[in-house]
């Protein structure tokens, strides 16, 4: 099958949407979009694509919304209450309701896909710090910051879930970083660091945390696992994880050992859509 390949030109490399393939990258085929088509900045954080097909791109200077054809930007207007709420846009996510959420200057907002504008949303202990924004199912979208919590995506209200269920403990204390992700079927995962060792986990929602399905071990004896930036499992249940300085890697539960290969780019975000295509955006 031929690789379907689209890179958002974004700050040194990309944004990469790529169907998932074997072949050396020399067989691509690219088509690149960068400032020169609309783009409003060569530096993305995250990706998104809602269920009208539009994809959703933050960055370091606006929300940009794609269509296939051309770009359109949403940036902050500070004379507008319901513009986004900064420029800097850290995080993207589309929920059931079409609308698109985002991390803006720390801040999280939505945008209401009727009246067209912005409507910033605080929750107590969820004020400052916020980086990362996961809708976990039809119903519930996790937010990640110095805290994390649960909120309900009908009543807008945060969801009682411990603290201690949000972060993935196997009894080793580790200095490491955790992120979190959502496979493509819909699962909350997260993947945790610890010097050489790379942990996998998957959410039980009927124990309410997170339960280890794999340890992965650097080849290399004298490296350490970098941080994490960015996580996926696709429809297979390979893992997709994306490692600073590194090029990204994919592994499923027979996998042990890990092979890092440095990369000159590090991408920050991906997912994998319906049709199977898997993004990545630098």
């Amino acid at each position: 099958a031929g690789l379907l390949l689209l890179i958002l030109q974004c700050f040194l490399p990309l944004c990469v949407p790529a169907q998932v393939d074997q072949r050396p990258a020399a067989s691509w085929k690219p088509t690149v979009l960068g400032t020169e088509h609309g783009l409003s900045s060569n530096f993305c954080y995250a990706l998104a694509q809602d269920r009208k097909g539009f994809l959703w791109i933050a960055t370091h200077d606006g929300l940009n919304r794609y269509d296939g054809y051309g770009f359109r930007v949403y940036r902050h207007n500070p004379e507008d209450p319901h513009s986004l709420p900064g420029n800097t846009v850290t995080s993207v996510q589309a929920d059931q309701y079409n609308r698109i959420w985002v991390i803006a200057n720390g801040v999280m907002a939505f945008l209401d896909p009727e009246k067209d504008r912005f409507v910033s949303l605080r929750y107590p202990g969820l004020a400052t710090g916020l980086r990362q924004l996961l809708v976990v199912d039809e119903q519930h979208m996790l937010v990640v910051g110095r805290t994390a919590a649960l909120i309900d995506l009908k009543t807008l209200k945060p969801v009682a879930l411990g603290e201690q269920a949000l972060l993935p403990v196997d009894g080793q204390p580790c200095a490491g970083n955790t992120l979190y992700g959502i496979s493509s079927l819909g699962q909350l995962l997260a993947v945790r660091t610890c010097g050489r060792q790379l942990r996998w986990f998957s959410f039980n929602s009927s124990r309410n945390r997170f339960q280890l399905v794999r340890n992965f071990t650097i080849a290399q004896p004298q490296a350490s696992i970098t941080p994490v930036v960015s996580v996926t499992a696709d429809r297979h249940g390979r893992l997709h994880l994306v490692l600073s300085q590194y090029h990204p890697l994919v592994l499923d539960e027979r996998d042990s050992i890990i092979q890092l290969t440095p990369s000159p780019w590090t991408a920050n975000h991906l997912f994998e859509d319906p049709e199977g295509t898997m993004y990545y955006s630098t």
